[in-house]
């Protein structure tokens, strides 16, 4: 079966799909006990929490994940088992350097992110505390990158569901002995926790070992630091992006705020996640197998798009209607007031599911510092778009901003990439784009105008309208596919 085929796309983005409704329910449970246990104010300190570690752990990773994937891709395609076991120990070797300095950073930034996040000086400790989540995250990212791009999607499925677990059983302890005190070592320990299950998969795969003493040695992973540069620098202004929005909310409200927003940025993502946690799994490595072929590059794209469409659409109008009944079943009656951001933001993930596909292209190429000034514009539409939203209209101009932001980066990638790398969209592409934005449209003017019953036959008719487009599409695509394959 050819890796562009729409059969291989839509078995992995099943499999990954499956794996994410699995890992969603028990996420209703953790955030179920969360919104009882500690409240939106925990919700929000967990939020700034987890997104000081990520941009930690970004900045002190130096790309190597990302870096790792690709240059071993390359290796397993071409069959060289040696070459890809020598690889994986350099790789590690780094993998621990970069854990290490990620703990030292860690704890020296401390008083500063303190003072910088938290507006006092008494969470120090807690960021120092942080710093083990940072280097147990780039670990993690490691071997990740090896199951990956090794092309053990079923393996990482499994890993995926256990370590979901895993965190709930630790977040619902920790929150039930120690209330909001638990909320960072239920990170650190869920950290911990999905590390050790990573690394007890991939030792089977490819022993464990690394050298740290030979600097001959160490100098050979070189080209996969200057690769990850520029991966590293743009992952540590999403980060720096993320946490500005959130210490803008924060100061500007409360941290009771800083909850309900990161509470529907959740909502608005979670749901996405069962279309594009495929993507790095399988996207990534196939996307990096054919990075010098124009041509193949674009048929790739293309078809990654018209599946994210089909998929993505229906689920969309799918969650419009039932917005309050998801809030109250994840969380609890106080985030309702979320619900108009949530639905306006909502539209952000369409506008993702066709540039995703596309933003890819430089990471299967290793253009870093082109990657770089992408994703920087990107986080110069995210902050401004958001922080002008909410100081115009709270939480819902936050998620117009959201929205526009999103669909901004997909103007300036389409530009971009086609001049710099000749992507195009196929022209049936481009009808299914267009189509599936009118049905969004009615959807959403529907859920957030209609009165009373009608917010539900609309966006019901909506939903019938792509589901039967979707699968008709996707039914004769795959015909075509058999066609030509005899």
């Amino acid at each position: 079966m050819p890796p562009t085929s729409y059969k291989h796309i839509l078995k992995y983005t099943g499999l990954f799909g499956s794996v994410q409704v699995i890992t969603l329910l028990i996420s209703v449970v953790r955030n179920k006990f969360a919104a009882l246990l500690i409240g939106t104010a925990g919700v929000g300190l967990a939020d700034l929490f987890s997104r000081t570690s990520e941009m930690l752990s970004t900045a002190t990773g130096c790309g190597l994940s990302l870096s790792a994937v690709r240059r071993l891709s390359e290796l397993h395609e071409a069959g060289d088992g040696k070459r890809v076991a020598r690889q994986v120990r350099l790789i590690r070797s780094w993998l621990a350097i970069t854990a290490l300095l990620g703990i030292i950073a860690g704890i020296a930034a401390a008083p500063l992110l303190s003072r910088l996040v938290m507006h006092d000086a008494a969470y120090t400790v807690h960021f120092m505390l942080l710093s083990l989540l940072a280097a147990a995250t780039t670990l993690t990212g490691g071997e990740m990158a090896i199951l990956k791009a090794l092309r053990q999607m079923r393996l990482l499925a499994r890993i995926t569901t256990v370590g979901a677990l895993s965190t709930l059983c630790i977040c619902v302890a920790c929150y039930w002995l120690l209330g909001l005190d638990g909320v960072l070592p239920s990170l650190v320990l869920s950290g911990a926790a999905l590390y050790l299950l990573c690394l007890s998969a991939t030792v089977r795969l490819v022993p464990w070992s690394i050298t740290l003493r030979s600097t001959r040695y160490l100098k050979c992973g070189l080209p996969l630091l200057k690769l990850g540069i520029g991966f590293v620098a743009a992952g540590v202004l999403t980060a720096l992006a993320e946490l500005i929005v959130r210490t803008y909310i924060s100061s500007s409200s409360s941290i009771a705020e800083l909850g309900l927003f990161a509470a529907g940025c959740t909502l608005t993502v979670s749901y996405a996640r069962l279309v594009f946690l495929a993507f790095d799994a399988d996207y990534y490595p196939r996307l990096s197998a054919v990075n010098k072929d124009v041509a193949a590059c674009n048929l790739t794209i293309n078809r990654q798009i018209n599946i994210c469409l089909l998929l993505m659409t229906p689920l969309l109008l799918l969650i419009m209607p039932l917005l309050p009944l998801l809030i109250r079943l994840l969380y609890s009656e106080n985030f309702l007031p979320v619900a108009p951001m949530v639905l306006l933001a909502l539209p952000s993930m369409y506008f993702k599911a066709i540039y995703t596909p596309i933003a890819y292209l430089t990471l299967a190429k290793g253009h870093s510092t082109v990657y770089f000034f992408m994703e920087a514009a990107y986080n110069a539409f995210f902050v401004v778009a958001i922080a002008a939203g909410y100081r115009w209209g709270g939480l819902i101009g936050a998620g117009i901003g959201l929205t526009v932001a999103n669909a901004l980066d997909l103007l300036n990638l389409s530009v971009v990439y086609g001049r710099r790398y000749g992507f195009r969209f196929q022209q049936s592409t481009a009808a299914l784009s267009l189509s599936h934005f009118l049905l969004l449209c009615l959807g959403l003017w529907a859920a957030y105008c209609l009165p009373g019953v009608y917010q539900w036959l609309v966006p019901g008719a909506s939903i019938l309208l792509s589901l039967c487009f979707s699968y008709f599409v996707i039914r004769r695509r795959l015909c075509v596919f058999r066609v030509d394959k005899t």
